[in-house]
């Protein structure tokens, strides 16, 4: 491999982190919530096992987003009807991002539920840190709007055409035929009467 190739391997890569957090708000919420609690452990002066706890478990959370994100990509990009196999990949991938937040959870529990902790965090701030614990403040902050923000339309697309496709999804029930019409229990075409 040449070294443009692997530079510009990063530089892809790069590119698709930023396209990440571009479409997805809860990745920008984790990268929030990650800052968060790094900022937190550098307030409080703690030692390296909590920076190293804290970068795992935030990687692999932020990891895992971002293959998730790729996979409801992926799976957009196959079919956009409904479609039980496609629901279930990207509940799959869901679940994956939901049990290392759990874990991620499990590990700030431990990790800052410690009032010696939050005792020298306040100390950071009447010592003259006051900046960092402001923006201990802020960032939830922050991560709140990320979170509750309206989702960006799709370049193109306008209003009347979503609201549209909205009602076209809730109209026709995903068990219907192509054709737009339903079976009855016997396999059978629905009679004149029955449509």
């Amino acid at each position: 491999m040449g070294i443009k190739k692997f530079f510009k391997a990063f530089k892809d890569a790069g590119r698709g982190f930023c396209d990440a957090v571009a479409k997805g708000k809860n990745l920008r919420v984790e990268l929030v919530a990650a800052a968060w609690t790094l900022l937190l452990v550098w307030t409080s002066g703690r030692g390296k096992w909590y920076y190293i706890a804290v970068l795992l478990t935030s990687a692999v959370v932020i990891s895992l987003e971002c293959l998730n994100s790729a996979l409801e990509t992926l799976c957009d990009r196959v079919t956009r009807e409904r479609d039980g196999d496609i629901r279930k990949v990207k509940d799959m991938a869901a679940g994956a991002v939901l049990a290392a937040s759990v874990a991620a959870l499990a590990v700030g529990l431990f990790l800052f539920l410690d009032l010696d902790l939050w005792r020298d965090v306040l100390a950071s701030f009447l010592t003259g840190n006051a900046w960092a614990v402001t923006a201990l403040v802020l960032l939830p902050v922050a991560a709140a709007v990320m979170a509750f923000a309206p989702e960006k339309k799709e370049s193109g697309e306008s209003s009347a055409e979503t609201e549209e496709t909205a009602e076209r999804e809730k109209e026709s029930p995903p068990d219907e035929e192509a054709s737009g019409e339903k079976e009855n229990r016997d396999g059978e075409a629905p009679s004149e009467k029955e449509r």
